[in-house]
């Protein structure tokens, strides 16, 4: 059982809006996006684990017409996520979680603080089934995105003691 998980990731987006150039209605949207994120996961024992997230946003918009809002417009985002797990089964998991996130912009109209308190639940499901065919057999079908040459996915093979199981 692996205690610790750290992650780093880095995240590069350029958006380019539609008829960024027509200065009609002196209106671009068009950024540069940079996202850092940084966390950390703690397996504290098989039923609870607790992780801390950062991220950090920034925007900056490449809008050159005149008289455009979003001319030198920036806008920076902190978030930071606590979450705190108990995981009742190996399908079942409830969560309590604490989320603080804050934006400044060169707009002061865009910044804002918020803070958010959240209590949620997960449950995976996991799809086998099993039939019966004659002489005490099982039958097994897999239904899957392609796979055996099907192009449909669908596979059948009959065998005593198989399962038959979804995948995708």
């Amino acid at each position: 059982m692996e205690w610790l998980t750290v992650t780093l990731t880095y995240l590069y987006e350029r958006g380019l809006a539609d008829g960024h150039k027509d200065t009609q209605f002196a209106d671009d949207v068009s950024y540069y996006l940079h996202m850092v994120s940084a966390g950390t996961e703690v397996r504290i024992n098989r039923q609870w684990d607790l992780g801390f997230t950062y991220i950090h946003r920034r925007k900056t918009f490449t809008s050159g017409l005149a008289g455009d809002t979003h001319v030198g417009r920036f806008d920076a985002t902190h978030q930071g996520i606590a979450e705190l797990r108990y995981h009742m089964s190996a399908a079942a998991t409830v969560m309590l979680s604490f989320q603080y996130g804050k934006r400044t912009s060169t707009n002061a109209l865009r910044d804002f603080q918020d803070s958010i308190l959240s209590i949620g639940g997960q449950y995976r499901l996991s799809l086998i089934h099993i039939s019966a065919v004659p002489n005490d057999c099982l039958s097994v079908q897999s239904c899957g995105l392609g796979g055996d040459g099907d192009p449909g996915g669908h596979r059948t093979h009959a065998g005593c003691r198989s399962i038959d199981s979804v995948d995708g």
